[in-house]
């Protein structure tokens, strides 16, 4: 079978056979092996390649270094990114190994809850008891807040004081929060107040007020809450106040970002508005008197008699209650009474007036700008930009200096490292992609080629077997015919030209490759 073999693989031969043969032959061949190799190399580019994906980002070295050692003990391929704080394994072992690092408290801030007491141990103090019952419910509480979107990791630090008979000697329980968020990731204060609340509501006596929250940028970010009352916590009307004045702080620097950017170019402009505004609603009445008096009503009431006894008496109590005998005159008597009364209204105008509440009482305002792009802004001669740009924030957002508004603009130099290194990475991703997808295009286009080509030598090949059988078969018979032709006494000229004419116009194609034919042999 070997000696077979050798002998369909002699060199010799091959080299005779490649020497020859044509040399279109030769090309196409050439042409052939070389999208064969292309193909062969690209199908094995990609099937080697291995879809890497992050398996932890934000490491500690001593971490990274731990889940590294365990990595090369496990022969699983592995990348650092990130200066050595991210780890990249295969895509489809990400899960896989996760679970694992967790199983074996690889991972940050891993322990024991409550399962520490399923093995409870003989002879255990009531100290021992108290520490794993903090410990337990710490790692509780740390389980918990990771399940929030934004938090990556956390850390719980409670201090319980040891119970006591004696209130006066009992101490207040209070708690640390430790939060690692993720990139680009920021905590609501909503959701800051529901991880203190949670905290507080699991320990018992520990208030709200005795729980701080910190980042890992070292942000007391639970000082931002405000007052952790009760009352303060649930008022609604305070929140809403709140929210009126953060959402109107927000517009103005919404607005002067927009107005600067325009000129200084996206990136180079941080605005900060402060307003102060007035909630409480105000109820005012006043009342104005006129100087000209104003007739209501004018009585006048006369009365007369004339005749011989006492006039009669007077209309009321007096002339009806009987009493002592008086002495009238039988003469002729007369009687005559005028009475006149005016009652003045003074002219009276009452003013009721109602303000609203959310009156603006002052706006502080804090304007930077990048100094890298002050280079591109033509400014008025003699001015400088600050004066400049403080007229037109003033301009923007209305501020009135007789209301004490204020504005300090600076010109700075932005720290773009971070937003430098992000842009490297996308930067970086996107030109990944753009190669795998140029590499894609470049398979699909070889192997389409080298489908195209091979269709075409085969085609190519066939055509011109064909061809070549009829052509040597119509040369034979039209060389006898001519030769026949000779004898008779006709012109050779002109029989010759009647063959080839009516071997034209019956068989054409084999004309066109008879003549093909010499064109390359000459």
């Amino acid at each position: 079978m070997l000696e077979k073999l050798n002998n369909n693989l002699n060199l010799e031969d091959i080299k005779k056979k490649w020497q020859n043969a044509e040399k279109n032959k030769k090309v196409g061949f050439v042409i052939l092996l070389c999208c064969v190799l292309i193909a062969f190399y690209f199908i094995g580019y990609f099937g080697m390649k291995q879809d890497y994906a992050p398996l932890f980002t934000g490491l500690e070295p001593g971490e990274a270094g731990k889940i590294v050692s365990s990595l090369k003990d496990r022969n699983v391929p592995y990348k650092i990114t990130n200066e050595g704080t991210g780890i990249l394994v295969p895509k489809n072992d990400v899960y896989e190994l996760r679970l694992d690092f967790a199983s074996e408290g690889l991972l940050y801030a891993s322990g024991s809850g409550f399962e520490l007491f399923d093995q409870t141990r003989l002879g255990a103090t009531d100290f021992e008891r108290r520490l794993n019952f903090q410990r337990a419910l710490q790692e509780e509480l740390r389980r918990t807040i990771c399940q929030i979107g934004e938090v990556e990791q956390a850390r719980i630090h409670l201090v319980m004081p040891e119970p006591t008979v004696f209130i006066e000697e009992a101490g207040t329980p209070t708690a640390a929060v430790f939060l690692k968020l993720k990139p680009l990731k920021r905590l609501e204060k909503q959701q800051v107040r529901a991880i203190v609340n949670l905290v507080a509501g699991s320990v018992e006596n520990l208030l709200p007020e005795g729980v701080t929250v910190i980042d890992s940028e070292g942000n007391v970010i639970s000082d931002e809450l405000g007052p952790m009352d009760p009352s303060w916590v649930g008022s609604e009307l305070a929140l809403k106040h709140l929210e009126i004045k953060k959402t109107y702080e927000k517009e103005l620097e919404n607005r002067i970002q927009k107005t600067l950017e325009k000129v200084y170019g996206p990136g180079k402009v941080v605005a900060m508005v402060s307003a102060e505004l007035d909630f409480d609603a105000q109820e005012s009445t006043s009342v104005t008197y006129g100087t000209e008096a104003v007739p209501r009503s004018h009585i006048i009431l006369e009365e007369s008699y004339s005749g011989s006894g006492s006039p009669p008496g007077e209309v009321g109590i007096d002339s009806n209650v009987p009493g002592y005998l008086s002495y009238y005159s039988s003469g002729n008597m007369e009687y005559e009474r005028r009475e006149e009364s005016i009652q003045n209204e003074i002219n009276e105008i009452v003013q009721r007036e109602i303000k609203a509440p959310g009156k603006v009482e002052r706006i502080s305002t804090a304007v930077i700008v990048d100094n890298s792009a002050t280079g591109f802004v033509k400014l008025a001669e003699g001015r400088p930009p600050e004066e400049e740009i403080s007229v037109l924030v003033s301009t923007a957002i209305g501020l009135d200096p007789e209301r004490g508004d204020t504005i300090n603009v600076q010109m700075m130099s932005f720290n773009t490292e971070l937003t430098n290194k992000a842009a490297a990475l996308m930067q970086e991703m996107a030109e990944e992609s753009a190669r795998d997808r140029l590499l894609q295009r470049y398979v699909l286009g070889g192997l389409f080629a080298l489908v195209f080509l091979s269709g075409t030598i085969i085609v190519f090949k066939r055509r011109k077997r064909a061809g070549g059988y009829i052509m040597e078969e119509e040369v034979e018979v039209g060389v006898k015919e001519i030769v026949t032709d000779e004898i008779k006494p006709e012109s050779k000229v002109n029989k010759t030209h009647k063959k080839v004419k009516n071997l034209a116009e019956n068989n054409p194609e084999e004309v066109v490759q008879l003549i093909r034919t010499w064109m390359v042999g000459e």
